[in-house]
């Protein structure tokens, strides 16, 4: 019974992780789209003051 404990909250865990490293490759990728958005703005900022 206590291993059977244990291979449910290992499993648990396991999933726990996962789910953090998905969440965190989508945030890294929303961020590099707001880095590539922010330098367009910049870009057509500095044509528009030219």
């Amino acid at each position: 019974m206590i291993v059977f404990i244990v291979f449910i909250l290992l499993v648990g865990l396991a999933g726990i992780i996962s789910n953090q490293y998905s969440a965190l490759r989508r945030m890294e990728r929303m961020q590099r789209s707001l880095d590539e958005l922010n330098y367009n703005l910049m870009e057509i900022n500095n044509k528009s003051k030219t």
